[in-house]
């Protein structure tokens, strides 16, 4: 009997142990599943960031080529050639999706994921932070120039002697106050005496003759520069980034001392704070990578310096106001080398003794010399501006062995049309002065507002659908993705977010 119920204990125990070991074993897969599942979320994680990065690279990877293959610029066009503002995550998803494997077997089961959303935030546009361009230069430029040049033509300006030009000034304004002072004291005596006519030619109004045809006719000569507007955009809420007035001749009479006086005001460098090896880049860029007047030049926009430089909308106002600048620039040395020359300084005083000695007036005689004097450099200016454009150099200072002009030949020079170019080895040429122009600009930041904006209408010459303010150079992108899990249920499903910042 007691063999039996033993039997039976022991039937019943052994049932007991398979079922606690089933139970075990269940426990056990379960866990064993949960951390081969977790092992491999972990990993899909890893591979989800990797991804995320990956897919941004292949976006920036899309930059826009017109920028890059004129203008080394790299900038990614949010669009897409469009104005699709969710181009862009939609572009970024197709990259995220494409390295998903098709499922086929365990080993692809493995690296599948999905993808919930994809947002994309702060994008920072080329318009929006113009000194992106400086890095762009920067980076693009640094193995190819030092700033020795600009230290060069900034030295040009700095030997200009400024004391001995407001000397020139302030004897103009000297002689004014002596003939003012004798009009006012001898009235009577000029109303009884008035001056005899004029004997001799007043070349002064011969030149103004000359001068009506403007000073841009008379240095290009037959030339024609083109007025068809590049078709320039308001891309920034700026309005001196493109000079939209209407500069007109500005006539200059030579009659008036104030007059004279108002032009020996020549440009200042402005050199506070400028960072030369920065400066050299960006000039030396815009000598690479846009063009300027040239005598047999040909382009659609061959003046781009000078739009840099002077804002407007079309090569011929762009060269005019440059040839302006130059003359503006040129003036004040070319009278003070006819103001010390003895020989000019002679003649011009017979000249006005000529004209006007019959009044009296010794302050009027001083004033008209220093008038025709002034007319004197204005023509000898004009003659180098358009030695500058034919390609050739002028000195910084002229001397009595490169001063071609003199009340004689200078009128019939003018006039001239000879092909023929006074030149001299050692001297500025008309790059030097694009230069010299870009570093006194007041804004550094103008330079670059203006680069965007040419290449903006450029690139809509190349392709009507481009846009520089679609053009972005960084962005954030936060992305929702979820692993495909290789035994559901074992893990509650989890989706993960990654930020990362995308730029150049």
């Amino acid at each position: 009997m007691r063999t039996i119920i033993y039997k039976l204990n022991y039937i019943n125990n052994k049932g007991n142990i398979t079922v606690m070991l089933s139970l075990m074993l269940s426990a056990i897969l379960i866990f064993m599943l949960t951390v081969c599942e977790g092992m491999h979320i972990y990993l899909q994680k890893s591979r989800l960031s990797r991804s995320v990065v990956i897919s941004g690279e292949s976006t920036m990877a899309d930059y826009n080529r017109f920028l890059w293959d004129n203008y080394g610029v790299l900038a990614l066009d949010e669009g897409y050639g469009t104005d699709n503002y969710n181009a862009l995550p939609l572009r970024y998803n197709e990259y995220m999706l494409e390295q998903v494997p098709e499922y086929s077997t365990f080993k692809t089961a493995l690296n599948r994921y999905l993808i919930d959303e994809v947002n994309v935030e702060d994008r920072r546009y080329l318009v929006d932070d113009p000194e992106y361009m400086l890095n762009e230069i920067r980076e693009l430029m640094k193995y190819q120039v030092a700033a020795d040049g600009i230290e060069k033509i900034i030295d040009v300006k700095d030997k200009d002697n400024e004391e001995d030009i407001k000397k020139a000034r302030e004897d103009v304004k000297e002689s004014k106050k002596k003939q003012d002072e004798w009009k006012e004291d001898d009235k009577d005596k000029e109303e009884e005496s008035p001056a005899k006519e004029e004997e001799v030619k007043d070349p002064r109004k011969e030149f103004q003759k000359i001068l009506d045809k403007g000073v841009l006719a008379l240095v290009i000569g037959e030339n024609s520069v083109s007025d068809k507007d590049y078709g320039l955009r308001d891309i920034f809420d700026d309005e001196s980034v493109i000079d939209k007035s209407k500069s007109k001749d500005k006539k200059i009479k030579f009659e008036d001392a104030d007059e004279l006086s108002d032009m020996l005001d020549s440009h200042k460098l402005n050199k506070k704070g400028n960072d030369l090896t920065n400066l050299a880049l960006t000039i030396q860029y815009s000598k690479d990578y846009f063009g300027h007047y040239e005598l047999d030049g040909s382009s659609d926009a061959m003046c781009q310096m000078e739009y840099l430089i002077c804002g407007k909308e079309n090569d011929a106002a762009n060269l005019k106001s440059t040839v302006d600048r130059i003359v503006a620039l040129r003036f004040p040395a070319n009278y003070l080398y006819v103001v010390k020359s003895v020989e000019h300084n002679t003649e011009a005083r017979e000249l006005a003794t000529a004209l006007v000695g019959a009044t009296g007036n010794v302050g009027l005689i001083e004033v008209v010399t220093y008038l025709l004097l002034g007319v004197l450099a204005y023509s000898e200016t004009i003659i180098d501006v358009r030695s500058l454009l034919k390609g050739g150099k002028v000195p910084l200072v002229h001397n009595k062995e490169t001063f071609k002009l003199n009340f004689k030949n200078f009128i019939s020079t003018l006039i001239s049309k000879a092909d023929n170019v006074n030149s001299v080895k050692v001297g500025m040429d008309y790059e030097d002065y694009l230069t010299l122009m870009m570093i006194t600009m007041p804004d550094s930041n103008l330079k670059y507002k203006r680069m965007l904006t040419l290449m903006d209408a450029l690139g809509r010459q190349d392709d009507p659908g481009f846009s520089i303010n679609r053009m972005l150079f960084s962005y954030k992108v936060n992305v929702k993705a979820s692993p495909v899990y290789v035994f559901p249920n074992v893990i509650p499903d989890t989706s993960y977010s990654f930020e990362r910042v995308i730029s150049y």
